[in-house]
């Protein structure tokens, strides 16, 4: 992302991958001290699958930043090239992987060992005191447009179309879950939301749509859920309808009574999982 967008792109999605690792321990049973939200996780005995969520992937992008930061991006690049080389077409272990780093990263530096607390990171629940917390200060402009829309300004004064996808996923999360249709509506108008090619976008819209129940948005969300089939996506927007009741239950199970033949199985896992929990 840095080589082809630049620095400032990178560091937005760096930015928003924290909140959403942030928000995903939040929403865990147990947040913090959970056993999820270790990087390693024993699964003897498990459905597989059942590791998938969105912490391993935010926390351990995190762990890695981290370790490029205490060792500076030279020193961790050669590690890097050299760890893909050493292990190319084989299998890894969480074992493995940390007496690799040992050996051809730390080499007995006890100092730099403490440092970077390893096995803090990789054993131990929640996020070690050492993360390198990602800060895109492009973000405080995208704040104060999310606050001058709440307050009544017009979609069409805020610099929306000049941003990219980090800026504008960030200003659609931002807002509040409750927002007055009419409110939706200008927006949507304005930036052909429901229509966007960009699917981080719609996404982020398409939540916002469903905690407001805007139904003008929910044939775009149908289009949405049919043509894509990326857990990702799929299974926070139906957790979405579900939670919204009487209002969005229907709307999940006529969906994915649709959706469900063309997803993966590994997606209809989730999502059963899902609309049974909630029915």
């Amino acid at each position: 992302m840095e080589e082809l967008y630049g620095r400032e792109r990178a560091v937005m999605e760096q930015a928003l991958a924290w909140e959403d690792l942030q928000k995903e321990i939040a929403d865990t049973p147990g947040g913090m001290l959970s056993p999820a939200t270790r990087l390693h996780i024993d699964l003897q005995g498990k459905d597989p699958d059942e590791g998938l969520t969105g912490i391993p992937y935010d926390k351990g992008a995190a762990f890695l930043r981290m370790l490029e930061h205490n060792v500076g991006r030279e020193r961790f690049d050669a590690y890097l090239r050299s760890y893909f080389d050493r292990y190319a077409f084989q299998p890894m272990t969480t074992k493995l992987f940390l007496e690799d780093l040992r050996k051809n990263l730390i080499k007995g530096d006890k100092q730099l060992e403490e440092k970077l607390k390893i096995d803090e990171w990789v054993y131990k629940p929640g996020i070690p005191d050492n993360a390198i917390v990602p800060e895109a200060p492009e973000f405080a402009q995208v704040a104060q447009a999310s606050q001058r829309f709440v307050q009544g300004a017009p979609p069409e004064s805020l610099a929306f179309a000049k941003w990219g996808t980090a800026e504008r996923v960030r200003f659609l999360n931002g807002l509040p879950r409750k927002l007055a249709a009419e409110r939706l509506a200008a927006l949507d108008r304005t930036y052909n939301l429901s229509s966007s090619r960009n699917n981080e976008v719609l996404f982020a819209w398409l939540r916002l749509a469903v905690a407001n129940r805007y139904d003008p948005a929910v044939p775009a969300l149908e289009r949405f859920l049919t043509s894509m089939g990326r857990r990702k996506f799929v299974a926070p927007l139906f957790e979405d309808l579900m939670k919204q009741g009487e209002w969005g239950r229907p709307i999940a199970t006529r969906i994915y009574e649709k959706a469900r033949p063309t997803y993966h199985s590994v997606t209809t896992g989730t999502v059963d999982k899902i609309l049974k929990g909630g029915a």
